[in-house]
């Protein structure tokens, strides 16, 4: 009919174009709950005074007079149609509650024609897109808050999504999904939380195997507790350093075979780590017989200068025990001079993007490897130095003999050096 023509998004009726999608479906706009419309009886449009009903003969109602003469149905579009229960013919509406006649539905979408009230349904591929987009920026966010304030941002984004959608359909007539985008919010927010905690069995995972091998299992599992104490990168920290070296180990090595030289290294290496991590120290790092072991770091002592000296002690004694185990072996031993030093030094995890390790830098750790190297120009049983500023720390718990003041490359002012001799 030339009256009635269909497009992609539009079906022109008369002058009426009322838009559609799917080819053939077209959304429709309630004006309300069932019985919204007027409904009138059949049996009260039809005119008695023409037919005889079984049991009423002579009897008139006068219904269809009354409800023609009150002008109801003047210019009116009238449906006629089945609203009784038996007849199945009723559907659920946005309104809920009592389901609606499907003779009541028509009248909503010819309503909904009339007034040019239409509804209409947002570009998918469009809304995808955007909704794809805003899921990847809050994905980077979520990854970026902590969960408590990742919750609360979810429940922000729940009333704000809900608000743009009552908005675009009261003021602009567009329908867009409420579930979808909530199920979408849910997901994003479940998996952040499942990387959120990947990402600490992984931190947790690098500390472990990080400090495991040289720090007390104690200050290890202390560490997992709080991996921020963990800095990536370097900070300024009060630390103890004690450095500890083989007396002319390289001709100690000439004289013996590799193997010989390379195990009674890792004997003595073994019980020296042995020493510093009961003591809540670390090990930095061996450089060739060399020791260099931190103490207050990563997690604070009460008084690490104080570790550092026990430790240099206990070494000792260690030492002469071996010393006197290889002795017994018929084995060549050698002997060590230890050096401890504290004061302020950057710490952390230190090096390269490719490569870095945990240590210490600065005048410090310059400090206390010059104190170790310098034991063999004293005079000193134990052959442990320390300098003035951990003195300091550890005056009234040690014993100490004043050595001399020397003076450290790059520095002017002289510093006061004494041997560590017992703990009070």
């Amino acid at each position: 009919a030339d009256h009635l023509h269909s497009e992609d998004a539009h079906l022109t009726v008369a002058n009426h174009k009322i838009p559609i999608y799917k080819h053939n479906k077209a959304i429709i706009n309630y004006y309300g709950p069932a019985s919204s419309f007027p409904h009138i009886s059949y049996a009260s449009v039809i005119d008695d005074s023409t037919m005889a009903m079984p049991g009423y003969q002579g009897i008139e109602f006068d219904e269809f007079y009354s409800i023609r003469d009150s002008g109801i149905l003047q210019d009116k579009i009238v449906l006629i149609g089945a609203t009784i229960d038996e007849l199945h013919d009723k559907f659920p509406t946005p309104f809920g509650g009592e389901w609606t006649p499907g003779v009541e539905i028509h009248a909503n979408f010819i309503e909904m024609v009339q007034n040019g009230d239409y509804l209409y349904a947002v570009n998918p591929w469009l809304y995808m897109l955007l909704e794809f987009v805003a899921l990847l920026l809050l994905w980077f966010a979520f990854r970026k808050l902590k969960p408590q304030l990742s919750v609360l941002a979810l429940l922000i984004l729940f009333a704000l999504q809900y608000l743009l959608a009552y908005y675009l359909f009261e003021r602009q007539s567009y329908l867009i999904p409420i579930v979808q985008p909530v199920l979408a919010l849910l997901f994003i927010y479940v998996a952040s939380l499942i990387c959120h905690y990947l990402d600490s069995l992984k931190e947790k995972r690098f500390i472990r195997q990080a400090f495991q091998q040289y720090m007390a299992p104690e200050l290890v599992s202390e560490l997992l507790k709080n991996p921020k104490k963990l800095s990536y990168g370097g900070s300024l920290q009060e630390i103890s350093v004690l450095f500890s070296d083989i007396r002319s180990f390289t001709t100690y090595s000439e004289n013996h075979s590799p193997e010989e030289t390379v195990n009674i290294l890792k004997e003595y290496l073994t019980a020296m780590v042995n020493v510093i991590v009961e003591n809540q120290g670390i090990l930095d790092k061996f450089v060739g017989d060399e020791i260099m072991a931190l103490f207050g770091t990563p997690l604070p002592l009460p008084n690490h200068a104080l570790n550092a000296c026990k430790v240099a002690l206990q070494m000792r004694e260690k030492m002469t025990e071996l010393q006197e185990k290889w002795r017994s072996e018929g084995k060549e031993s050698f002997e060590i001079g230890i050096g401890v030093n504290t004061g302020s030094a950057v710490v952390g995890n230190l090096g390269s993007e490719q490569i870095f390790d945990y240590t210490a830098i600065g005048d410090t750790i310059n400090l206390g490897a010059r104190l170790e190297s310098i034991n063999k120009e004293y005079d000193t049983p134990k052959h442990i130095i320390i300098s003035e500023f951990t003195y300091e720390h550890v005056k009234e718990l040690v014993e100490v003999r004043y050595l001399d003041e020397v003076k450290v490359k790059g520095k002017n002012k002289a510093v006061k050096i004494y041997e560590l001799i017992n703990l009070k």
